[in-house]
């Protein structure tokens, strides 16, 4: 199931991309990465009504954070101080089993 992007793109000083998916049990992109650019991630947060396993990486891919479990109706999130920075050109993607997700993601394209 494709990820439905609920937020406006990149704006000049940042951006925060809400996402929601039925399943990302494929793998799926949160954030496009630009040829020649960072994504510099500040906060991230996900929630879920099932019980399921989440992976966030880049589009390598390679693992970011996780694997984790979120239990039934959990929720996790993480601030990172530095910001957690992916290499040039590179998407944020999340893979997870089948079962709804949503959360947001907050940063900085350089």
């Amino acid at each position: 199931m494709t990820i439905a992007i609920t937020s406006p793109g990149v704006a000049t000083f940042g951006f925060i991309r809400n996402f929601t998916s039925a399943s990302a049990a494929a793998g799926e992109t949160i954030l496009s990465g630009e040829v020649g650019k960072k994504i510099h991630v500040r906060h991230i947060s996900i929630q879920s009504d099932d019980a399921i396993t989440i992976l966030f990486r880049d589009s390598t891919p390679t693992s970011l954070i996780g694997p984790f479990e979120i239990g039934a109706g959990g929720f996790r999130q993480w601030y990172f101080n530095p910001l957690m920075t992916l290499p040039a050109g590179l998407d944020l993607e999340i893979l997870s089993d089948a079962g709804a997700i949503w959360g947001f993601v907050t940063g900085v394209i350089e």
